[in-house]
C-alpha cells in the first residue's frame, strides 16, 4: 500500500503530479543507493520524477515529497 503524507500531497499539487504518475515511479524507477537519509528514508528516481519516502514495518510506503527531473 503506498500512502501519501499531507507534505506529499500538498507538493504533489504545486507541482502538477498525480499519485498515479508517482505509482508509475515506483514501479518502473530505479533506487538511488547513494542517498542516505537520516531516518531511513529512499531516493527513487524514474525519467520523470523523484520520489522521497520510507517502508513501514508493516510494509507500508510512505511518500513523504516528490518532484519533476525536468
Amino acid at each position: 500500500m503506498v500512502i501519501f503524507t499531507k507534505h506529499a500531497l500538498e507538493r504533489m499539487e504545486q507541482r502538477d503530479i498525480t499519485r498515479s504518475e508517482v505509482k508509475r515511479a515506483l514501479a518502473t524507477g530505479s533506487l538511488d543507493t547513494d542517498h542516505s537519509g537520516e531516518h531511513g528514508e529512499f531516493k527513487f528516481k524514474s525519467t520523470l520524477l523523484v520520489v522521497i519516502g520510507h517502508v513501514t514495518e508493516t510494509d507500508e510506503i510512505v511518500i513523504m515529497t516528490t518532484w519533476r527531473t525536468a
